[in-house]
């Protein structure tokens, strides 16, 4: 019997989990559902092997401390919430999957299944955004010129202008015209801009 735990703060999350479970049992499959408790984590025995987190209301590096207190858990995301940025942060600090309850409650067990035997599962939506995100980052990558983005990640790096133009032994003004440029290109009007778009496409990259 498999045990599975769920994490959510809805009252009737776990009489739906159930439920849901229940009419996609198939053969010997049989689950064991219960609330989870991070302070009952204290031997191995009351572990879940699969924990289901709704991830709305919590913060995701509250996956990692459970990582830390129990480091042989399948977490999977089963939520409502749906922003690709807080995908991100679970899969960073170690969820195997991530479900939207509205399109992919159908496929929890099967969900349960391939992220317990050491695979991962998402939902259609959060693939197509992340395969959309990664295409878009490619794209404005290839916007730019080899020194316009040199230029660029020198910004991200932290570095003022004039530091940027010591690094790469060009003219202060120089930099200045490339970042103009990069401005131009990318449809941006700020330094802020810039880095939190740049950052946003190394971590598309990464969790990619």
């Amino acid at each position: 019997m498999m045990k599975i735990g769920i994490l959510d703060k809805d009252p009737f999350a776990l009489a739906k989990i159930e439920q849901t479970l229940r009419g996609q049992t198939k053969g010997n499959m049989a689950y064991a559902i219960s609330r989870f408790n991070f302070d009952a984590l204290t031997n191995r025995a009351s572990f879940p092997d699969v924990l289901l987190i709704d991830i709305e209301g919590f913060d995701p590096r509250i996956i990692h401390k459970i990582r830390l207190r129990a480091p042989g858990i399948t977490i999977l995301i089963v939520s409502d919430q749906s922003d690709l940025q807080v995908a991100y942060s679970c899969f960073r600090y170690g969820a195997l999957g991530y479900l939207t309850k509205k399109t992919c409650l159908s496929n929890l067990s099967e969900a349960i299944s391939v992220t317990f035997a050491g695979g991962s599962f998402l939902s259609p939506g959060i693939s197509r955004n992340l395969i959309s995100q990664m295409q878009l980052a490619r794209q404005q990558e290839d916007l730019l010129t080899a020194r316009e983005l040199q230029i660029a990640k020198g910004i991200v790096d932290g570095l003022s202008y004039k530091l940027v133009a010591d690094r790469y032994n060009i003219a202060l003004d120089t930099v200045r015209v490339y970042i103009k440029r990069v401005y131009r290109k990318l449809n941006i009007h700020s330094k802020g801009e810039l880095i939190t778009m740049l950052l946003h496409q190394q971590e598309v990259k990464r969790t990619g």
